[in-house]
């Protein structure tokens, strides 16, 4: 045996390395993988290697990665070490490998066959592309460019983020996460599987089946797999479960989810289970659902987004933090009962007409973009949870056309934003106490429901840019100028459109007239326009915008980009 082999067997364990401890039953029922020491972050070696010292370890790393190549690794080998075979053109792996860290089989793009019996302490990834270079990918080509080892049969690293490995081995064992990405073959996972925390399962396409029962320890996240119909019947997942992309039709009835549940894009997922207990937050989005069971619970939020079918939700739906119904374009009516422990919003729903009466809000009611939305129910209670903020809106009932009227007993513990409402006064008993939002801007209740009484002497004076802009969006920009007499100085163009310089003259006092110069323009990245109060001694667009930015000299006003 040489040195280098020698070398290698001690770095792998063999025989004088303590084998990782067999797994045993724990309380659960479940094998438990006893954790490692690893090595410290700071310790001198690569970024990420974890193998220490390069100068020393790379040469037992190489003569690992010759064996496994030529496949004449033998069985039970103990690596002492996180291994990183990422981008190597291994085949194989042998029997009753032990790593004592993290592997790493990234872009292994010829890996077909990996023994049975692996046991990893730490990560296992298989599949996906790597963010960076591993960190021997330099040395390694260096070396294969100047000698003639068999090195050089592994210089050209894989470019390939698939990996055609088709079955996991049996009896697998992993102390940390699964990662699995892009295993395109890959049809099912090893009954018996273990894995001590996550489970991530990316662009697996041929995946069909999954262990039953299945218990994750961790988060179980399912994305992009259109062969997967079904999740088993007796899958516990004690973290976050994610299935996006899956063409599954329906979820087993005695699901168990310890967190959040989000399920996105499963185009045949029409129903949930009666009685589903989430103990986090529950999100759907863009699936054909068109009925949320009764009895549903739900730790934290309720999210549905872009359910096309959803007509209606169930009576005595609740959530102890927020409800969101966002662009369900089917949705008529709030079964009667509806609980919320936070903020309700329902945003974007072209066909809303009813709300359940006597609704209790304690934070926001958000029903902006409800087209069809013509009253508010009777009893209505909103924002009166403790601790808001005095600025933020209880009720949000911008652009919503076809409401024209509040309840008299409604109670509004905060602001109501009104921009694009067909409201035209507020009820008597709240109209001196409650403030008004126009887009985010405090606003006067003349300038939302009497804006034909304003002046250009009110508008243009009014030392507040913002709410001297909802004025002009009011009355309109060429109302006010053509009103007050407005003389156009000078024109250019900017980043937001045409720009105009305006002079006018106000009076401040009785018998007083004052020159008043004002940039006329737009907003780029929102399109809003604004008139900004300039020095009247101004006289063209680029010395305003220049003065604007707190530069004298209008020479020196040279913006690269304007957003």
């Amino acid at each position: 045996m040489g040195p280098l082999l020698q070398r290698l067997l001690g770095w792998l364990g063999v025989p004088s390395a303590p084998p990782i401890p067999a797994p045993g039953p724990s309380d659960s029922g479940q094998p438990v993988i006893e954790p490692v020491d690893r090595p410290s972050p700071a310790a001198p070696g690569p970024r990420g290697s974890r193998l220490g010292d390069v100068a020393r370890d790379y040469e037992a790393w190489k003569a690992c990665v010759l064996l496994l190549a030529g496949g004449r690794a033998p069985e039970g080998l103990a690596a002492g070490h996180s291994l990183s075979l990422a981008k190597l053109r291994i085949r194989s792996l042998p029997a009753g490998l032990t790593v004592r860290g993290d592997l790493d089989l990234r872009q292994c793009q010829r890996l077909t066959r990996i023994g049975d019996g692996l046991c990893v302490s730490g990560d296992l990834r298989v599949g996906g592309r790597c963010p960076e270079p591993p960190w021997w990918e330099r040395k390694w080509l260096r070396e294969a460019e100047t000698s003639h080892t068999p090195a050089m049969a592994l210089r050209t690293l894989s470019g390939d983020d698939q990996c055609p490995l088709a079955a996991l081995p049996s009896e697998l064992r992993i102390g940390g996460d699964l990662r699995l990405r892009k295993l395109r073959r890959l049809e099912r996972l090893p009954e018996g599987l273990f894995v001590g925390r996550s489970i991530e399962l990316a662009g697996c396409t041929s995946l069909a089946r999954l262990p039953d029962p299945f218990e994750v320890h961790g988060d179980l996240t399912i994305q992009s797999a259109p062969s997967l119909a079904a999740l088993p019947d007796r899958l516990v997942v004690k973290g976050n479960l994610r299935v996006i992309g899956a063409h599954i039709e329906s979820l087993p009835g005695h699901l168990t989810v310890g967190e959040d549940l989000v399920l996105e894009c499963c185009d045949r997922l029409t129903t949930l289970p009666d009685g589903l207990a989430v103990g986090g937050s529950l999100v759907v989005r863009r699936c054909p659902i068109g009925r949320i069971p009764e009895g549903l619970r739900v730790g934290r939020d309720l999210r549905l987004h872009r359910l096309p079918e959803l007509r209606e939700t169930p009576p005595g739906l609740s959530a102890p933090g927020r409800i969101e119904l966002l662009r369900c374009p089917t949705l008529r009516r709030i079964g009667p009962g509806l609980r919320v422990g936070t903020d309700l919003c329902i945003r974007r729903c072209g066909r809303l007409e009813e709300l359940p009466e006597g609704l209790v809000v304690p934070g926001t009611l958000d029903l902006r973009g409800s087209a069809t939305l013509t009253k508010l129910p009777r009893g209505l209670d909103v924002g009166a949870a403790p601790g808001r903020s005095a600025f933020e809106p209880a009720l949000r009932v911008a652009d919503c056309p076809a409401l024209t009227s509040l309840p008299g007993d409604l109670e509004l513990a905060g602001p109501i934003e009104v921009a694009g409402s067909g409201l035209r006064d507020l009820p008597e008993r709240l109209s001196r106490s409650t403030r008004i939002l126009w887009r985010g801007v405090l606003v006067p209740p003349e300038v939302v429901f009497r804006p034909e009484t304003l002046t250009p002497e009110q508008i243009l004076g009014q030392p507040n840019a913002e709410l001297r802009r909802v004025m002009l969006e009011r009355v309109g920009l060429e109302v006010v100028l053509r009103r007050a007499r407005a003389e156009v100085l000078d024109r250019d163009a900017d980043a937001g459109g045409e720009r105009r310089l305006v002079l006018t003259w106000l009076r401040d006092r009785p018998g007083q007239a004052q020159p008043r110069c004002y940039l006329h323009c737009r907003c780029p990245s929102t399109g809003r326009e604004y008139l900004l109060r300039v020095p009247p001694e101004t006289r063209t667009c680029r010395e305003a915008a220049a003065w604007l930015a707190g530069f004298d000299d209008p020479d020196g006003y040279r913006p690269v980009r304007e957003t």
